[in-house]
C-alpha cells in the first residue's frame, strides 16, 4: 500500500512480475551465487539482488522487497561483483544461503547496499 501524499487514503498498486528485474539461480558455489539474467538486463556491479527461498512467490513480494529496501523474510540479499558475459553476473551472498537451490527467482533492486 502507498500513501498519497495529497489524501489520507491508501492506495494499492499492481504490479506484475514483468514489471521487475528478473533473473534465476544458476550456480552456487559456498558464498558466490551466479544468476543469469536477459542478455541485455544484467544488473549493474555493486547492485543489490534479493533471491527468494521459495518458488511459489507473488509479485508483492517483490514490491515489498523493492520498495522497502529491504528483504522480504523469504529472501537472501547477495551484492553482484562481476560480469560474466551473456546476461550472467557473479554475486556475494550477504547472509547463510540456506534453502537457496539453482532455478530460483533473483530480484535486482536498482540500487546498491549502502
Amino acid at each position: 500500500m502507498l500513501l498519497n501524499k495529497h489524501s489520507s487514503a491508501k492506495k494499492e498498486i499492481k504490479l506484475s512480475k514483468e514489471s521487475f528485474n528478473v533473473g534465476k539461480v544458476l550456480r552456487i558455489s559456498g558464498t558466490i551465487i551466479d544468476a543469469q539474467f536477459c542478455e541485455n538486463g544484467a544488473p549493474a556491479i555493486l547492485n543489490r539482488l534479493f533471491i527468494l527461498r521459495s518458488e511459489n512467490n507473488d509479485s508483492s513480494v517483490y514490491a515489498e522487497a523493492i520498495n522497502q529496501h529491504r528483504a522480504h523474510s523469504n529472501c537472501v540479499n547477495v551484492e553482484v561483483a562481476q560480469h560474466l558475459g551473456d546476461g550472467i553476473v557473479r554475486c556475494i551472498a550477504l547472509e547463510p544461503l540456506d534453502g537457496i537451490k539453482r532455478g530460483l527467482d533473483v530480484i535486482d533492486t536498482g540500487s546498491s547496499i549502502m
